[in-house]
């Protein structure tokens, strides 16, 4: 199936990625239409804030952390800061290229992306989509992915070749249900 962001997806976020730099990781399940409060979690398993990184600096973030649930989940880039309709023409003609590699304990690679921003479905990239003032990026080849309950996964994220016009603004990775796609 070919995922479409038609859908508002945020209010189907069943959890949420919780990434700290060198702390540790975990999913914080969110019921569907629930508003979304995402726990972060340092090393001594206090909440902390979400680590996000730039898409205008280059550079490789590495997250691990465990599924709450099993189930068919997309991987998306939340971005911080411009977001909607209004940052639609400054973020998908970007040469700025994204790679993200999902690996499981075993090292198995459960999914693999890589391309640069764009406006719609037809390319092989990272989609921008967005719901009101909320923007977001995805990729076909981190979509409907069978995560695992309890398992350990690493997420690894490079970003490469920035392109000059990339503007100051961070992006947060998440996991969201795939079945919040769709016509």
């Amino acid at each position: 199936m070919l995922l479409c962001p038609s859908r508002a997806l945020f209010g189907y976020r069943a959890s949420v990625l919780a990434i700290t730099a060198g702390g540790s990781y975990g999913f914080s399940p969110v019921e569907s239409g629930a508003t979304v409060q995402p726990k972060f979690m340092t090393d001594a398993g206090d909440e902390s804030a979400p680590t996000s990184f730039p898409l205008d600096q280059p550079g490789e973030h590495v997250s691990h952390f465990r599924e709450a649930r099993t189930g068919e989940m997309t991987l998306v880039l939340r971005v911080e800061g411009r977001s909607g309709e209004t940052a639609r023409p400054l973020l998908t003609h970007l040469k700025t290229v994204i790679e993200a590699t999902l690996r499981n304990r075993a090292g198995r690679t459960i999914c693999r992306a890589a391309g640069s921003p764009i406006d719609n479905v037809s390319g092989d990239g990272w989609v921008l989509a967005t719901t009101g003032s909320q923007a977001y990026f995805w990729h076909r080849h981190c979509g409907e992915i069978k995560l695992k309950h309890s398992e350990l996964y690493t997420l690894t994220i490079l970003v490469i070749d920035v392109d000059p016009m990339t503007p100051s603004i961070r992006v947060t990775p998440s996991f969201e249900r795939s079945d919040a796609y769709g016509p």
